[in-house]
């Protein structure tokens, strides 16, 4: 089985917080990412973005990037702190084998997935 982002799962509260009902404006949020890695994991990197205005292709910001800690079915977490005045929100993942940081990379083995959210 090649790289794969298996879902996206972006909830309230800190990475050690019980998520609460919602995404609240200058809180803490976590991000969830079930990727699937190819081998050992140690190739293959999830390339984090956020966008306070996912319309607009050239506002994405970049939150991290992380290598998974092994092969297989793997949850990687990150956090972002809910903007603003930004009424949609969304993650940006993009998961990539080798390669340089970026917001959509086209490798063969590439895949990027958006999740959207509204506050």
């Amino acid at each position: 089985v090649d790289e794969s982002i298996e879902k996206i799962v972006v909830r309230s509260g800190g990475l050690e917080d019980e998520a609460s009902d919602n995404l609240t404006e200058g809180q803490e949020a976590t991000i969830e990412i079930t990727v699937y890695a190819y081998g050992s994991g140690t190739s293959d990197t999830a390339d984090i973005w956020h966008s306070t205005d996912p319309n607009n292709s050239g506002t994405w910001t970049w939150v991290e990037s992380i290598v998974p800690p092994n092969g297989g079915l793997v949850t990687l977490k990150s956090t972002i702190t809910i903007a603003h005045g930004a009424p949609v929100q969304a993650v940006r993942v993009n998961y990539r084998y080798q390669g340089d940081r970026s917001t959509c990379s086209g490798g063969d083995y590439d895949e990027v997935d958006v999740s959207s959210e509204l506050l």
